[in-house]
């Protein structure tokens, strides 16, 4: 590499190194399908409104569809890999920005940390009762870690591999699961009823939606990877639509076959007296003893790329708030032979080994102490930021008097008050969706207060230190940069990319 490049050129992400394709599986693979079905869908059904869990889903996937279509608009304007936190500061402002990008690293490392706990876990149950291999569940942590390390020091794209033959192999084993249940049933065995809005909003609606949507935490990542997309303007919209509709559907019919399994009657009660076993006991009746095994293989392999998935967002927001000076500039150095985030990697991973190493040293149980409440706390981040973005889309585009009222006005606002609701609803169950009561569980929420003090107080200060740099937050960084940017400070309307 020249010498004469400059350190943010050496320090770029590598560049048309992922397409379509990849970017999907990367965030599909985040979205951990096999774990969802298996694990969050039986306690929708359970805990919340019984049959109508796959109206839930449809209702979910409803809402963030509209927050897809501002989302997708914007990302055909800003490039960067701190997705939120560019979207953010372009719309709200470079203080609101920097304060959604602390809040970002909190939440995307809590993805991260509850995932590989949840992994080490399972990782230990299944090798020990199917293949009669008893390792503790730290030496799985152990290697999950040590594994998902050597992945992110390398290319982006031997990632995406990774995630896409997981993913695969997952989504393979429930399609079987779905075709079984309708050869068994018939069509006439999946009731339209679970669909009837007296269904859907029974019960406890508000746990119910609030599993529901934290299924979907994770296809949002497709900004991320933008500034590595070939193609970024039309890659980031198209995968973003693709992601959300393959998950959408996905959740939906495997849901709603597990329930005409069991019966839109009896589906509640039978999730509530076992739910870790309500996905299992179902294909093992439907299909063969089998490919239940498998389905236990999968679960770990799924949560393995959750996992890797979410190491991999939470570093680029590391980078991309380094890059830009509001973390230490040394996060900011990429891999000069593999362009990956190496230093912004190693600190995630250290960050990770302190809190699940210091968890697991005072004895906590690695799924429900650690995972769940964990896997809450990031949900909960992930959404606040889809909410702020969504909000963000309107006044970054009223401000360029853009034309376009669906998808940068009516689809945003419809979609931002369904967020701020999602966000209330999951505040107000949090408990529930962070498997436990105890005062710690209930105060982790204010986390996102602190992150957001600390993101602002870094900003004001930049604002007063170095005021150019501070003018320079959140834009984009690809080889056209520059005209969107420079039309905005100046609040000069640009024509609207199609």
């Amino acid at each position: 590499m020249s010498s004469s490049q400059s350190p943010a050129a050496r320090d770029a992400l590598a560049r048309n190194e992922i397409g379509v394709a990849g970017v999907v599986f990367l965030v599909l693979a985040a979205a951990a399908p096999m774990a969802a079905i298996a694990g969050a869908m039986p306690l929708g059904v359970a805990l919340g409104d019984g049959a109508g869990f796959a109206g839930a889903y449809v209702v979910a996937a409803v809402v963030l569809l509209l927050f897809a279509v501002g989302y997708a608009a914007m990302s055909r304007h800003v490039t960067n890999a701190g997705a939120f936190y560019s979207y953010i500061t372009r719309g709200l402002g470079r203080d609101a920005g920097s304060a959604a990008g602390w809040i970002a690293l909190v939440a995307y490392n809590a993805m991260s940390i509850a995932l590989a706990a949840a992994f080490a876990f399972f990782a230990h149950s299944t090798f020990q009762s199917e293949f009669s291999i008893d390792l503790p569940w730290a030496a799985w942590w152990g290697i999950g870690v040590a594994i998902v390390a050597a992945l992110a020091y390398r290319e982006i794209t031997l990632t995406a591999v990774a995630l896409g033959a997981a993913l695969i192999a997952e989504v393979a084993i429930l399609l079987v699961f779905d075709v079984a249940v309708l050869a068994n049933h018939g069509f006439h065995g999946f009731s339209l009823h679970v669909f009837a809005p007296g269904t859907v909003f029974a019960g406890a609606a508000g746990i119910a939606l609030t599993y529901a949507f934290g299924s979907f935490v994770g296809f949002e990542a497709t900004a991320i990877y933008g500034e590595e997309a070939r193609d970024p303007e039309r890659t980031v919209a198209r995968a973003t639509y693709i992601s959300l509709l393959i998950i959408g559907v996905f959740y939906t019919v495997t849901t709603w076959a597990a329930i005409t399994a069991y019966g839109a009657a009896h589906a509640r009660a039978v999730a509530g007296k076992n739910p870790s076993e309500f996905v299992f006991a179902a294909n093992f009746v439907e299909v063969s003893k089998f490919t239940t095994d498998v389905m236990q293989v999968l679960i770990v392999t799924s949560l393995f790329a959750g996992f890797l998935a979410f190491h991999q967002a939470a570093s680029r927001y590391f980078y991309s708030l380094a890059r830009d000076g509001l973390l230490p500039r040394q996060l900011a150095h990429t891999h000069p032979r593999h362009h990956s985030p190496y230093v912004a990697s190693a600190l995630q991973i250290a960050i990770l080994v302190i809190v699940v190493g210091t968890l697991g040293l005072a004895g906590d149980d690695p799924y429900l102490q650690i995972a769940a409440p964990i896997l809450g706390l990031g949900t909960l981040g992930v959404i606040i930021l889809q909410a702020s973005a969504s909000a963000s889309v309107v006044v970054f585009f009223r401000r360029r008097h853009d034309s376009r009222v669906w998808r940068t006005l009516v689809a945003p606002l419809v979609a931002t008050a369904g967020l701020v609701a999602t966000v209330v609803l999951v505040c107000v169950n949090f408990g529930t969706l962070a498997g436990g009561s105890s005062n710690l569980v209930k105060l982790l929420p204010w986390l996102y207060l602190l992150a957001a003090l600390a993101g602002v107080g870094v900003a004001v200060r930049m604002r007063s230190a170095d005021p150019r740099r501070y003018r320079e937050l959140g834009r984009s960084h690809t080889r056209g940069e520059g005209v969107a940017d420079r039309a905005e400070e100046l609040h000069v309307a640009v024509p609207a990319r199609d």
